[in-house]
């Protein structure tokens, strides 16, 4: 008789693990269940709609299947805690898709030129190859090679022979491909990862909105970190300036 009740405790424990647990999942939510967590959105977001019954309800049913797509999403994400995606509400979490490509995604197709369909960069590298074989003198200032001194890099193609020195650089994927050797005496103590978002030189992500100035949000961004990373301090400049 106990080895029954065993199995039927089993038994118990696996609906519990397949069936209950999954009923918390937001994605099970009805619509009236996520209208308060929609009401905090729109606080938070400082949404305009809140007090436009229409557009509030198109908007909550927006926003209900952002929900369940976000709650997928993070469910069949994989890989180690510390580095699988994790997916949340953003402002754009109550517009439809058809909306968002409309007014977020540009309309232009890359188109490529019939010459070069079907043709990859490698079958036209033998055409190229006498102008990638180059003397590195040509790339650096005269500055760059006082800096450098012996430890100028060296370039050459591959099918030159390497000295004991070079032999245990990895060359497997080479091919017919001209590789960048380079030849140094001294090892700099590099670390493992550089985060600068944690050194404070990044600022926070920029709302682009409708501008179609992409490169100019790109270039802000750089220019601040390079101004924090060289003065020890970063400043938010407009990017406005750049375009």
């Amino acid at each position: 008789m106990a080895k029954w009740w065993n199995w039927i405790l089993v038994l118990a424990l696996v609906c519990l693990l397949f069936v209950a647990i999954p009923l918390t999942y937001p994605g099970t939510k009805t619509k009236e269940e996520l209208r308060p967590m929609f009401d905090n959105y729109i606080d938070k977001f400082n949404k305009s709609y809140k007090n436009n019954p229409a557009e509030y309800e198109t908007r909550l049913g927006h926003f209900v299947a952002s929900v369940y797509e976000i709650d997928r999403l993070n469910r069949i994400s994989r890989g180690p805690e510390q580095h699988r995606a994790k997916f949340g509400l953003t402002p754009l979490s109550d517009m439809s898709k058809t909306e968002f490509i409309d007014i977020h995604l540009s309309d232009e197709k890359p188109h490529k030129r019939k010459n070069n369909l079907g043709k990859s960069w490698s079958k036209g590298r033998d055409k190229f190859k006498p102008k990638l074989m180059f003397d590195s003198d040509d790339l650096m200032t005269d500055e760059d090679k006082k800096m450098m001194g012996d430890d100028k890099p060296v370039i050459q193609p591959v099918d030159q022979p390497m000295s004991d020195d070079e032999a245990d650089i990895d060359v497997k994927s080479s091919h017919h491909n001209i590789y960048i050797i380079i030849k140094r005496r001294r090892r700099a103590a590099l670390p493992l990862k550089v985060d600068w978002r944690e050194k404070g030189v990044i600022g926070p992500v920029r709302d682009q909105g409708l501008c179609g100035a992409c490169w100019a949000f790109s270039t802000i961004g750089v220019m601040e970190a390079m101004a924090a990373i060289n003065t020890g301090k970063f400043s938010s400049l407009s990017v406005q300036v750049t375009s």
